[in-house]
């Protein structure tokens, strides 16, 4: 979670999951002029608002000691979409993995997804995520 952007990723679309002690619990996405990396990391506070609400975190701690909780446990796996061809359907591929991961996931809006895809997984994966979607 503090790891610096790699310069090669930098301003770079895509979709990103956040996993909370190896269990993935939030997908999400960038589109177009966003990045990835930054887009993610800014939703760190959705992240201590879940752990909150699900009584992993006390609703009493500080910012400082949340931010740091999630810094230890959490972890952001990316997919870096760098064909111009396929930025129009990042967010297609988002609400079909959202779609496919609901039961194990925090994302609270799911939807239908109007396309099908066939998604293979062949970088370092969260442990709970499957081969192929």
């Amino acid at each position: 979670m503090d790891i610096e952007t790699p310069d090669w990723a930098t301003g770079k679309p895509g979709l990103y999951a956040i996993t909370h002690d190896s269990n993935i619990f939030y997908i999400g996405k960038a589109q177009y002029s966003n990045a990835v990396f930054r887009e993610a990391k800014n939703r760190e506070n959705k992240w201590i608002g879940y752990f909150k609400k699900n009584g992993i975190l006390p609703n009493n701690i500080e910012d400082g000691a949340a931010y740091e909780y999630v810094r230890n446990h959490c972890r952001i796996y990316v997919v870096i979409i760098d064909d111009a061809k396929l930025i129009d359907v990042i967010g297609q591929i988002e609400e079909y993995l959202i779609f496919k991961l609901q039961r194990i996931i925090y994302n609270r809006l799911i939807k239908t997804p109007t396309s099908s895809f066939s998604i293979w997984n062949n970088g370092k994966l969260p442990s709970n995520l499957p081969q192929k979607l």
